[in-house]
C-alpha cells in the first residue's frame, strides 16, 4: 500500500500554487485551476461534466463517440515481370541416305528359230503338150517357243529416317511484380465530450457529437 500523505488547507483566502501528487489527493472541497472538482465518486457508468462556469460534478454517460476514421485506398497492384526469351528451337537432324536400287533381273534367252520345211519335189515333165502339174510348196516350220521371261530384281531396302532433334530449352518465366503496399488505417476520431449536468430534476444537455476522423493516406503505388 503507498505512503499516504494528507495536505491539509483552511482559511478562505488558502491557496495553493503548485502540487505534484503521484497517488491520490484526498480534500472536502477542491478547486484546481478555478475548476471546482467534486469531492465524492459518482457511480457506475457516470462521468464528469461542467455546468460551463467552471463546476464540475459526476453525469449520465452517453456522449456520442466521435465517428470512424476513412480506411485507406488500396495500392495499385505492381505489374507483372516481363515473359522470359523462348529457348532457340533444336537443329533438325540429318536425312537419312537413300537404298541403293536393286539389280533388274538378266533378259531371258531368245527362242530358237525353228526348222524350215523340206522344198516340195519338182514334177516331172509330162508328155508333150500337157503341163506337168506344179508340186505343193512345202509346210512351214512352227514358230519356236519364246523363252521365259528373267525375273525382277528386288528392291533394296529403305534408308532409315534421321533421328529428330532435341527441341530447346524453354526460357524461364518472368519475375512477377511485387504487390503494392496497403494504404494505412485512417485514425479513429476522438471521443466527443459529455453534455453537461442539467439543473436538479432535469436532464442535462448531450454533449456535441465528436468530429470526424481524418482520412488514411492513399498507399504507395506498387514498384515495377
Amino acid at each position: 500500500m503507498p505512503n499516504w500523505k494528507k495536505l491539509i488547507t483552511s482559511g478562505s483566502n488558502a491557496a495553493l500554487n503548485t502540487l505534484n501528487v503521484t497517488t491520490s489527493v484526498t480534500a472536502s472541497s477542491a478547486l484546481i485551476a478555478d475548476l471546482t472538482y467534486p469531492t465524492s465518486d459518482g457511480t457506475n457508468g457516470q462521468v464528469i461534466g461542467t455546468d460551463g462556469s467552471g463546476n464540475l460534478s459526476f453525469i449520465a454517460g452517453g456522449g456520442s463517440k466521435g465517428q470512424k476514421g476513412e480506411i485507406g485506398e488500396k495500392g495499385q497492384k505492381g505489374q507483372l515481370g516481363a515473359q522470359g526469351e523462348t529457348g532457340t528451337q533444336g537443329a533438325t537432324g540429318t536425312q537419312g541416305s537413300q537404298g541403293i536400287q536393286g539389280i533388274f533381273g538378266p533378259q531371258g534367252a531368245t527362242g530358237t528359230q525353228g526348222i524350215t520345211g523340206t522344198q516340195g519335189t519338182q514334177g516331172t515333165v509330162g508328155p508333150q503338150g500337157i503341163q506337168g502339174i506344179t508340186g505343193t510348196k512345202g509346210e512351214v516350220g512352227a514358230q519356236g517357243i519364246t523363252g521365259t521371261q528373267g525375273t525382277q530384281g528386288t528392291i533394296g531396302t529403305q534408308g532409315e529416317t534421321g533421328t529428330q532433334g532435341t527441341t530447346g530449352t524453354q526460357g524461364t518465366q518472368g519475375i512477377t511484380g511485387t504487390q503494392g503496399i496497403t494504404g494505412t488505417q485512417g485514425e479513429t476520431g476522438t471521443q466527443g465530450t459529455q453534455g453537461i449536468q442539467g439543473t436538479i430534476g432535469t436532464q442535462g444537455i448531450t454533449g456535441e457529437k465528436g468530429q470526424k476522423g481524418e482520412v488514411g493516406t492513399t498507399g504507395q503505388k506498387g514498384e515495377r
